[in-house]
């Protein structure tokens, strides 16, 4: 066989790129093959859940875990994050689609950020909110540690920004806004009680703990902190934490 002629047989390499912010760029690029296309996988130790090739010519295809896509011959197409929130995305070369993770975790960059517990009366947001499509299950974690008097207030936001929503004879449900593709869904703390793992899902503290939760297309939240002094513990550590 002529050796200019045979066949091409693809790299296997890992390609990673760190804290992509949401809808940016990466640094990494991938190209096809001489004369065939190569296949590349979102690898499942990605935490960016959706990811964007950006080519030639304006073409763009979207794509998650357990799907494989391909790149073809002489093209060379840059990964952008097609995500609502930050993370770390891995490319895997070849037909490696088995790959979807059973559960990913994102540190939550909040404001304002304190180095210790937080003064009375502190209004605390992320900086950007979960996405949890396609997800199981989902929660935000932290430390809250209460007395029986300081009872914080955390309001969950839930938004549909590309999936469809119910029409407007359905506004009425208990703590759904009228307006907008939303939910609102305000958790119920209890007194003298410490608390880890708060489900993100619509009304998600009433169901078991191992059940599928309600989740839009992505999660954002407000804290606000007891205005009661020297009575719970509030820390600005928080993470996203996703089940597949």
């Amino acid at each position: 066989m002529d050796l200019l002629h045979r066949k091409q047989s693809q790299p296997l390499n890992t390609f990673f790129a760190q804290n992509v912010e949401p809808f940016q760029k990466s640094s990494i690029v991938l190209s096809g093959g001489r004369d065939e296309p190569y296949h590349y996988s979102l690898g499942n130790q990605s935490t960016v859940p959706f990811v964007r090739l950006q080519g030639s010519g304006n073409t763009q295809k979207e794509f998650t875990w357990g799907e494989t896509i391909e790149v073809l011959p002489g093209q060379n197409v840059q990964v952008q994050s097609a995500s609502y929130m930050p993370g770390d995305i891995q490319i895997q070369s070849g037909k490696d689609i088995a790959n979807r993770p059973k559960r990913i975790s994102i540190p939550c960059k909040v404001t304002p950020f304190s180095q210790s517990s937080y003064d009375p009366n502190t209004v605390v947001t992320p900086v950007y909110p979960c996405d949890t499509r396609q997800a199981r299950a989902a929660w935000l974690v932290s430390n809250i540690q209460l007395n029986a008097k300081a009872i914080p207030s955390l309001t969950f936001l839930g938004i549909n920004k590309q999936h469809s929503w119910p029409p407007d004879e359905f506004s009425g449900f208990t703590q759904l806004t009228p307006t907008g593709k939303k939910y609102v869904w305000d958790y119920q703390f209890t007194p003298g009680t410490a608390y880890g793992a708060i489900p993100l899902g619509y009304a998600a503290q009433w169901n078991p703990p191992n059940a599928v939760m309600t989740l839009t297309d992505f999660v954002t939240w407000s804290l606000t902190v007891s205005s009661e002094t020297n009575t719970s513990s509030i820390y600005s550590f928080f993470f996203y934490t996703l089940e597949y």
